[in-house]
């Protein structure tokens, strides 16, 4: 029978059959791949998520199908359809990777290298496990996204139980760039042009930077949730937590217009501005010095490890709007370098969050971060003069400082525009 899909009742009738022969072919025929299926029409079609976790359960659990253990790894790591159990979830997804999904490869090793605790005898084993975990993803499967992951780790050395090692972060991005990662393109561009891990040259710098661009535009003409009918705006801030013209910008700029304007923001916040920092030995404890005095490098260190942690840990369509409202909330406090544990709480953030906000800001991760922000700060052309510095679309913008949202309503290309820019005109 043909359906003729632009008919609402055919579309009925066609989803209702759908479902009949998946049940049948689970329940009946005994196939874990129609299993599978059935879990995930109860997901996206019928959206009854504890009919369709208990699904990816069974068929994990009965047949030791991949696919399903993933599933049911993902489902548990956030809660969706049953209760929230990071350590459940981690091995759901584990057993996913040892049998060879490649999802299953990514997503346990991007929880196993996370803050949270898996459930791994010890902090050195779970991190070395994860990364062996994104290595198969990216060795196996080819996975971008595990080989820029695992980059990341290497870029920045993870807790010190990962060296920091460019050589093998520059191998990793090369083979994700190659699979078309823009992000992985974008960051060969940077470690050529710094001469990290790889021969400092203008020349492929330009070259890879404009590699990230191209396929950061097929992208967006591929994905709907990039391109969907409404431009995104790249916005990177570069701040200091006690720096009043930072807190003057963000708390009467940004914060008031994000609102309206965060459908259409992609927006990077970087503490360090002018700033310095050294250590004496390659694995020795990173020092700080800062414009504003010790005071402003804890307030600096404090917001680099709730963004980050904000990045790992919440919801992926919650993390820019979270990350926003922690750092107005810290930069309007009476005291922004201490104000960060509270406006974690006061913003409504996981208490597995803020565990891991103040994890790091005791430990080394944190100057880890604020150290990576060091770099990308230094790494700036032209070299950073004024603090906030406001990078619109990859230029730099004075005009951001006093006239944002008109800025990006101007940047906004499509005819659909939110209302603030109706006011802006």
């Amino acid at each position: 029978m043909a359906y003729d899909l632009k008919n609402e009742e055919d579309v009925k009738e066609y989803l209702k059959n759908l479902h009949i022969e998946y049940q049948f072919g689970c329940y009946s025929e005994k196939k874990p791949d129609v299993c599978h299926l059935l879990g995930d029409y109860y997901e996206a079609v019928t959206t009854e998520m504890e009919k369709a976790a208990a699904i990816y359960k069974t068929t994990c659990d009965q047949y030791n199908y991949g696919r399903s253990c993933a599933k049911y790894g993902d489902f548990k790591a956030i809660g969706k359809g049953c209760k929230r159990d990071i350590p459940t979830a981690y091995k759901y997804m584990s057993k996913g990777c040892e049998l060879n999904d490649e999802f299953g490869c990514l997503h346990a090793g991007v929880l196993g290298t996370s803050k949270n605790d898996v459930g791994e005898k010890d902090r050195a084993t779970q991190i070395h496990t994860g990364v062996k975990q994104l290595k198969k993803a990216c060795d196996m499967y080819n996975s971008d996204k595990a080989c820029f992951y695992l980059s990341g780790i290497y870029l920045a050395g993870l807790e010190g139980i990962i060296d920091k090692n460019y050589t093998e972060a520059y191998k990793l991005s090369l083979k994700s760039c190659e699979f078309g990662n823009p992000y992985a393109c974008a960051n060969l561009s940077q470690m050529h042009a710094r001469g990290e891990g790889a021969q400092k040259n203008p020349e492929l710098a330009a070259t890879f930077k404009k590699r990230a661009n191209d396929l950061y535009q097929e992208l967006k003409q591929s994905d709907p949730q990039l391109a969907d009918d409404r431009d995104n705006v790249s916005v990177d801030v570069y701040y200091e937590s006690l720096c009043s013209d930072s807190m003057r910008w963000i708390v009467n700029q940004l914060v008031p217009s994000y609102p309206e304007l965060k459908n259409h923001l992609h927006v990077t916040l970087i503490p360090y501005g002018k700033a310095v920092h050294m250590r004496e030995s390659e694995t020795g404890p990173w020092q700080f010095l800062c414009q504003h005095g010790p005071a402003e490098c804890r307030g600096n260190k404090a917001q680099a490890c709730a963004i980050h942690a904000i990045q790992t840990s919440e919801e992926a369509q919650k993390q820019q709007q979270l990350t926003v409202k922690l750092v107005g909330c810290a930069m309007s406090a009476k005291s922004p370098s201490t104000a960060v544990p509270q406006c974690a709480q006061d913003i409504g953030l996981s208490e597995g969050t803020r565990k891991s906000i103040d994890d790091c800001i005791a430990n080394p991760l944190g100057d880890d971060l604020l150290a990576a922000n060091g770099d990308k700060t230094h790494a700036l052309e032209p070299p950073l003069k004024f603090v906030p510095t406001i990078i619109i679309n990859g230029e730099n913008q004075d005009e951001a400082l006093n006239n944002f949202s008109k800025l990006i309503c101007r940047h906004l290309t499509k005819q659909e525009k939110p209302s603030v820019c109706s006011s802006e005109n």
